[in-house]
């Protein structure tokens, strides 16, 4: 029984374990919901808007915050702050580029975003931020579409925070920075004091699926709207202990083992060595190979989800000289290319499998690979991918061992020639 001593007990331990990996400030407070981070899209709002304000801002950096952004909408006016899809989500805003409306709610952004391999490398620093004056703060044509259930007492074309003291103004540290950190949780210290709200389903990488961690700041509870849903009122969960209802008695037990192991590792710090040194492992086996480009910018690459695309040698070539700034080869070369491409990466995939290296596909939006480093992929893993990676591409490379030399080592040691015979 949830209501028994050994529930009690169990409860206890996992708050502290977990807590004290975290190094939780007696600010905020640890709750264990369901749903997933799919449910908290739309408890963020239903949460936030009501005595703040019925708009908030969003970064968008790929699906997941996309889908957030998509699910706040059926709750108030939501503004986009940045925005990367134009680039295909390869890289991510600068902070400085974010133009942040004062009078939000608060401000989201995803921490890790799966489907695209892109992470934050620091907390974003909103003081770093762009933020509109008062001239440019939208004029929203109606209220909430929650409308009078909203208790926010906005008027049509009224324009939303004005007179009021105690939230937005002319700074842009009292805005609220909300995270989805369900990929990455636990992979790296957390600057928890930054944030507002914190949310990250266990599966990935604390537990088994089934309990969402949600970390909330004390000055966010109790604030919800008149509509919210008792399950996804934060306010109510703390109040019942993160027992409202039944909870998943099991995952919340296995997020407790988890984190009790995670101090053992060393804690947060530590483990956050073992996650660069595993991301490191493979990011370096793209880098030395002809066969294998990762299409995301340096600064912008996850540590958790390592994205890349099997191209053979000669597409590879034309990918360094596209880098290079140099000439792109003709389009009828790059569509024999791009057919080759398709059916390497097949016999990519195929051979991988065989060899024990499973679920290596790219998300069926994107194609190519996508290498998953959760906290369950032990460095042998790793290690065993890099090695067929490297024979892949021997066997499937020209025969003699200087064709098999990086394009880019060879165009280095060639310029280096050319610039001694100048001389």
């Amino acid at each position: 029984s949830h209501r028994g001593r050994y529930y009690r007990k169990m409860m206890e331990e996992t708050k502290g374990n977990l807590s004290s990996l975290l190094e939780l400030p007696s600010s905020h407070h640890l709750l264990f919901m369901q749903g997933g981070a799919t449910l908290q899209f739309a408890a963020q709002p239903l949460n936030m808007l009501r005595f703040f304000k019925d708009t908030a801002d969003y970064v968008i950096t790929g699906n997941w915050s996309a889908y957030a952004f998509k699910e706040a909408g059926k709750y108030g006016n939501m503004r986009v702050a940045a925005d990367t899809k134009a680039n295909g989500f390869v890289d991510l805003p600068p902070v400085s580029e974010w133009t942040l409306n004062p009078n939000a709610a608060y401000v989201h952004y995803c921490d890790n975003e799966t489907v695209y391999g892109v992470e934050f490398p620091r907390t974003p620093n909103l003081s770093e931020a762009q933020l509109l004056s008062p001239e440019e703060v939208p004029l929203f044509s109606s209220p909430s579409s929650l409308g009078s259930l909203s208790a926010n007492g906005h008027k049509e074309g009224e324009r939303h925070g004005d007179g009021d003291a105690s939230f937005g103004g002319d700074s842009n540290t009292k805005l609220r920075l909300t995270s989805d950190m369900s990929s990455n949780f636990c992979s790296r210290p957390i600057d928890i004091d930054a944030h507002a709200l914190i949310v990250a389903g266990a599966q990935k990488n604390i537990g088994p699926a089934g309990v969402t961690i949600v970390i909330a700041r004390d000055d966010i509870l109790g604030k919800e709207l008149d509509v919210c849903p008792s399950m996804c009122s934060y306010a109510l969960c703390k109040n019942a202990d993160s027992a409202l209802n039944t909870p998943p008695v099991f995952s919340m037990y296995m997020v407790g083992l988890m984190a009790k192991y995670l101090r053992k590792q060393g804690g947060l710090a530590a483990w956050s060595e073992v996650c660069e040194a595993k991301a490191k492992k493979i990011y370096d086996a793209i880098e030395a190979s002809d066969f294998f480009v990762c299409p995301v910018a340096r600064d912008a690459r996850s540590r958790i989800n390592v994205r890349f695309s099997v191209v053979g040698p000669s597409l590879g070539e034309e990918y360094e000289r596209e880098e290079e700034g140099g000439e792109q080869a003709g389009g009828a070369k790059k569509e024999k290319n791009r057919a080759e491409d398709v059916e390497l990466a097949k016999k990519f995939l195929r051979e991988a499998e065989e060899r024990g290296l499973y679920h290596l596909e790219g998300h069926r939006t994107l194609g190519g690979c996508r290498v998953s480093l959760y906290t369950g992929m032990p460095m042998e893993g790793v290690e065993a991918l890099v090695q067929f990676m490297k024979e892949f591409a021997e066997e499937n490379g020209d025969a003699s061992p200087e064709a098999k030399k990086p394009r880019r080592e060879q165009r280095e040691t060639a310029k280096s020639g050319n610039a001694q015979e100048q001389s």
